[in-house]
């Protein structure tokens, strides 16, 4: 299947497909899943090098990008994240995808195929593997980076074009941030600024309560 698609209301109504999404390629599905506050469009430098072997999905979480918040009284956290992704998957009717995330993408990644949902899991600098000192400076530090985001949004543009900046902005989440040209810099600035669901999936994934049962995946993992 090729070309692309998205789907996305801000409605209060919430269900699984109204999660926003890109789809182009051919091939075995691939999904990809982004890192807390970020958005689909962090894959696009790589899309172009996975497309041609691949039909790559690549979906804004609950509450991150442009994808709605999910219900009211919805437990912020990766099982609930797990779980709307699982029924995102159930409606694009794939049963059993390729999946790769970053982060807190990865975590969700290898939850998803602890359940027998993915015929393979990628985690890239996967989230879940922290000790409670590591958790406590992940809150604070990621805090701070949202923080200084609601700051910056308003003047991303401008603000963005130093290379220094980006190094600012994206040092803990970007191996290389000058890399990034500074329009996704600014837009990126803005999600996670914008990103609803931030700050209560934050504390609810830096807690003592790591990923588990790696055991179970029953498929490769890298």
């Amino acid at each position: 299947m090729g070309g692309k698609s998205s789907s996305g209301t801000s409605g209060v109504a919430f269900t699984p497909m109204e999660l926003v999404h890109h789809r182009s390629g051919v091939g075995e599905p691939l999904v990809l899943i982004h890192g807390i506050g970020l958005r689909w469009q962090v894959w696009e430098p790589v899309l172009p090098h996975v497309t041609a072997e691949r039909e790559v999905i690549a979906l804004d979480l609950p509450g991150f990008g442009a994808s709605p918040m999910p219900p009211p009284g919805t437990l912020a956290g990766v099982a609930s994240l797990t779980r709307l992704v699982g029924k995102f998957l159930d409606e694009l009717g794939l049963d059993r995808p390729h999946l790769a995330g970053n982060s807190l993408g990865g975590w969700i990644s290898l939850e998803l195929a602890k359940q027998g949902r993915a015929r393979s899991a990628t985690g890239l600098s996967p989230a879940g593997f922290h000790n409670a000192l590591e958790g406590r400076f992940q809150r604070t530090s990621l805090w701070m980076t949202a923080r200084t985001a609601r700051v910056l949004a308003p003047r991303a543009d401008r603000l963005m074009k130093p290379k220094l900046a980006r190094v600012f902005a994206f040092g803990q989440y970007v191996a290389r941030p000058t890399r990034i040209p500074s329009a996704d810099a600014a837009a990126t600035v803005r999600g996670l600024a914008g990103a609803p669901w931030f700050y209560e999936t934050l504390r609810a994934i830096t807690t003592p309560a790591p990923f588990s049962g790696g055991e179970q995946i029953a498929v490769p993992v890298t």
